[in-house]
């Protein structure tokens, strides 16, 4: 069995040590003790050992805490049901100022400890609270505890225990004889029976007559009597809303205040003589006697009770069957009228969503005339400086390395990280060491031979003069590629926006995947600097299809996978060849994972997870990329869960309904 804890809240770790050897001291390590400065954690451990059914026998705790104070932390703890037993102490100064007789009114507080406290004073407090716990919540650790328990307060109390058992006793005894055995007796006889005994030894209390509709007792009056109708009828009623509510002739017998007598709770019901009414009427003095003397009158009370709360859960069953009658037909109403508002809701969203996208055709129609003429002239532009600068570059003999270095940037193939990888090593075994790998493969040096020939075209040249060309060339072919490609993509984007207003893309034939993969990574650099970006590209032939459509589902389901993985994530795109006629893409992320109540509308329009959110939105770039896919004859499917999305993308070499 586990030891009992103790727990302690208390800024001073000294005054905390000291309580704990002196606990652990008397107690010969009986106790787990447990220590914090911060009352909500204390709070928070006391539940965990209440949810894992152990117990807690004692909390001290100082006032001054972090987060929640230690008055407020003690009242917490006694608001606990299953912690009420458990002994709470205040570790603070007896003599100084502090909330401890307001801890004590609200039962929070059990004793209160000195911090400059005596042990042998200590040890005593400690055997009486222990004893007190045990007695009130733990008697399964009397064995285990006894030689710390104080037994003479153990003897009182189970001598205490045995007399309340035998005073429960022959009151059960009591309710049996009033619940089975006068189950023959009718209610007259059970009320006449009553009357007899409370004549008896009352000695003929108060008879009183009430006129008819003169009230009896009004509601919210203090149940202070009894009335037992000897003769005539009464009502029972009570003000609701300014108006008098008369209740079902069941809910009244011919005891009238007896449940309000019993409970101690002010007159629910007002009673009003329906006829001339003669009533026997009694004080609470006079029936606590009564039943004190006679076992045979608590009996009949008991039963004249049962039979009442019978009746009246008769009566409420009876109205609560109506109730849901009507709130069923009520329900069945407000259906009906829920469903015509949202059919008339989902009308006016659906004229207003026509009108929205008809207002954006016509804006993507404009934007793109708009943007038709600059990206005409970015376009001629770069055109011009891809032929201007390797004529210009290479017109001059001494710049002639950098002029060729330009070219191969230009033309270099896109690796992936194995590829990579593999280069540099090649390139660090086989050229000088002196000759940094990863910055030749960065200028676009592809094999040894690239290197050779660059050296070839001046061969007075010193390395480190070589290397300047080379990675100066390089960059340049870079970016000229990138700006050729931004301004391809650029373009892409205008026709995208008139392929939402009209179709009007052509299809082009030995479109090269891996190409269109690179392009687009190229484009998302920036969002992409903060992930690590591992490629596999495949071996893959070429494939008739629209590349600025292709290259858009690549954006989103990049852009998607950058933003599940947050930053520092890890993206993997993976191309492989697929039998004889198809090609497989695969864009992985280990982010979060799309959530499972998600995973079926994922490709609904208007429904996003952005944000570790699940919300209806804009939400187009999956549905779009479904569309496109589609529309390419192929199929774009996913598996996810925490820290593995992908989205496999399977495209044919030929669609079958491509345009010609």
């Amino acid at each position: 069995m586990t030891p009992p804890t103790i727990l302690c809240a208390h800024r001073d770790d000294a005054l905390v040590s000291r309580l704990e050897e002196e606990i652990d001291h008397w107690s010969g390590g009986a106790f787990r003790f447990e220590r914090f400065t911060d009352g909500g954690r204390l709070i928070g451990r006391a539940r965990e050992l209440r949810k894992a059914e152990e117990d807690l026998a004692m909390v001290f705790c100082g006032l001054d805490l972090e987060t929640i104070d230690g008055a407020s932390t003690l009242i917490a703890i006694r608001e606990e049901p299953q912690l009420r037993g458990t002994r709470r102490l205040l570790l603070d100064a007896i003599h100084g100022g502090c909330r401890a007789d307001e801890l004590l009114q609200h039962g929070a507080l059990h004793a209160r400890v000195d911090p400059d406290f005596d042990p042998e004073r200590l040890h005593a407090l400690l055997r009486t609270q222990l004893t007190d716990y045990v007695i009130q919540a733990a008697p399964h650790r009397i064995d285990e505890l006894h030689p710390l328990l104080d037994l003479r307060s153990m003897g009182s109390a189970f001598l205490s225990a045995r007399s309340n058992l035998e005073q429960l006793s022959a009151r059960l005894d009591q309710v049996q004889t009033s619940v089975i055995d006068g189950t023959s007796m009718s209610d007259d006889q059970i009320e006449t029976t009553m009357i007899e005994e409370f004549d008896d030894l009352l000695d003929q209390p108060e008879r009183r007559t009430y006129a008819p509709e003169e009230i009896m007792v009004h509601e919210g009056d203090e149940a202070g009597h009894i009335w037992i109708l000897l003769e005539g009828r009464v009502k029972l009623f009570r003000c609701l809303d300014g108006k008098n509510v008369t209740f079902h002739s069941e809910s009244a017998g011919r005891i009238v205040g007896l449940m309000s007598l019993s409970l101690q709770n002010p007159v629910f019901f007002s009673c009003r003589a329906v006829t001339e009414v003669r009533a026997l009427v009694l004080s609470r003095d006079q029936v606590r006697d009564a039943i004190s003397r006679s076992p045979l009158l608590a009996s009949c009370l008991i039963t004249v009770i049962l039979r009442s709360m019978a009746r009246r859960n008769r009566r409420a069953v009876q109205l609560l069957t109506k109730v849901h009658q009507l709130n069923a037909r009520l329900e069945k109403q407000r259906d009906d009228l829920e469903a015509a508002l949202n059919d008339l809701q989902a009308a006016q969203k659906r004229l207003i969503e026509s009108e929205k996208m008809a207002t954006l055709g016509t804006l993507a129609a404009g934007m793109a005339h708009e943007l038709n003429n600059p990206v005409a002239a970015m376009q001629n532009a770069t055109r011009y400086l891809l032929e201007d600068i390797p004529g210009l570059l290479g017109s001059t003999r001494d710049l002639a390395p950098a002029a060729a270095a330009l070219d191969l940037a230009r033309e270099a193939a896109p690796l992936s990280t194995r590829d990579e990888r593999s280069l540099k090593r090649e390139l660090g075994q086989s050229l000088d060491q002196t000759l940094p790998a990863d910055r030749l493969v960065a200028a676009g040096i592809r094999s040894v031979e690239d290197f050779r020939k660059l050296e070839k075209l001046d061969p007075g040249l010193k390395r480190d003069a070589l290397l300047q060309q080379i990675e100066n060339g390089g960059q340049v072919g870079s970016s000229l590629r990138n700006i050729e490609n931004c301004s391809t993509r650029i373009a892409a984007l205008v026709r995208s926006l008139k392929l939402y207003a009209r179709a009007d893309e052509s299809w082009t034939d030995g479109v090269d995947l891996n190409a269109t993969l690179e392009d687009v990574l190229a484009i998302l650099r920036s969002k992409l600097r903060d992930h690590e970006v591992i490629k596999h590209y495949g071996d893959l032939p070429t494939l008739r299809g629209i590349p600025s459509q292709l290259q858009q589902v690549w954006t989103n389901l990049i852009q998607n996978a950058a933003q599940a993985a947050d930053e520092n994530g890890r993206l993997t795109i993976t191309t492989t060849r697929e039998g004889d006629d198809q090609v497989r893409i695969e864009i992985e992320d280990n982010g979060r994972g799309i959530p499972d109540d998600a995973q079926p509308h994922i490709f609904s329009p208007r429904f996003t997870t952005k944000s570790g959110r699940v919300e209806f939105g804009l939400g187009l770039g999956l549905p779009i990329c479904k569309t496109v896919v589609e529309r390419h004859g192929g199929r774009i499917t996913f598996q996810s869960e925490p820290g593995r999305t992908v989205f496999m993308v399977v495209l044919p070499l030929i669609p079958p309904k491509s345009e010609p």
